[in-house]
């Protein structure tokens, strides 16, 4: 992935520069449903991408992130609409929760 070549803020490029380093370069896939948000970035599971965390910079302070949670349909659960949200999350909780949600093994 060209991060430089993403349209994307500063601050999302910056961000994921620093998910890759720390996750690895095979840790995630980038969702195509937010490609034309400046501030914002949807990761996905690798070869799944209907588990997704929705990260976004948009309203948030200096040096901190939005996360949405979103989570795949299942068999007999009706799981539209169900979002884990969290506001002005820090660098490290934001990476916690993505390899939590993810179900990432970090390199």
């Amino acid at each position: 992935m060209n991060v430089w070549a993403l349209n994307k803020t500063e601050d999302i490029k910056k961000l994921l520069i620093m998910l890759t380093s720390q996750l690895g370069k095979e840790a995630f896939e980038l969702s195509e449903r937010w490609q034309d948000d400046l501030s914002a970035v949807g990761l996905c599971k690798r070869g799944d991408p209907s588990l997704i965390a929705y990260i976004y910079t948009h309203g948030q302070e200096t040096d901190r992130y939005g996360i949405h949670l979103l989570y795949p349909d299942l068999p007999d659960v009706d799981t539209r609409g169900i979002i884990d949200a969290k506001e002005n999350v820090k660098f490290e909780q934001l990476v916690d929760l993505i390899i939590m949600h993810l179900e990432i093994v970090p390199s």
